[in-house]
């Protein structure tokens, strides 16, 4: 790919997908109406990111070559489990302060997955 085409698909990212979900969420708009909470950019950075990759993967398609031989399980159980473990004091240590919002903002990734089976 040129780098040409990188800054054109760069600016027009910016301006058709990153720019008015940051104004949704964090400058008064939509998002922020409905009482949103964007505990350290998990929506606005990476949300956006995640379905850029979705689209970058989509767009490119499958591998050409397939590797063979697994990757090593356990390093891959300990990357999860620091990331993990890290998300969590970052998204509590975004609000600066210990009240009732922290707490939302710690819990809420360790047992909504939990409890939306039970719910039906």
């Amino acid at each position: 790919m040129r780098f040409q085409a990188y800054l054109i698909f760069l600016v027009l990212w910016l301006l058709l997908v990153y720019f008015p979900l940051v104004h949704m969420v964090w400058g008064g708009g939509l998002l922020a109406d409905w009482g949103v909470l964007d505990f350290a950019g998990g929506i606005v950075v990476h949300c956006s990111a995640g379905f850029a990759a979705l689209a970058a993967v989509m767009f490119v398609g499958r591998r050409r070559v397939q590797e063979a031989g697994p990757h090593s399980i356990p390093l891959v159980a300990l990357g999860t489990g620091l990331l993990w473990f890290g998300w969590y004091g970052f998204n509590a240590g975004s609000e600066l302060q210990v009240d009732a919002v922290t707490s939302l903002a710690s819990s809420i990734p360790i047992w909504r997955p939990r409890l939306l089976p039970l719910a039906g």
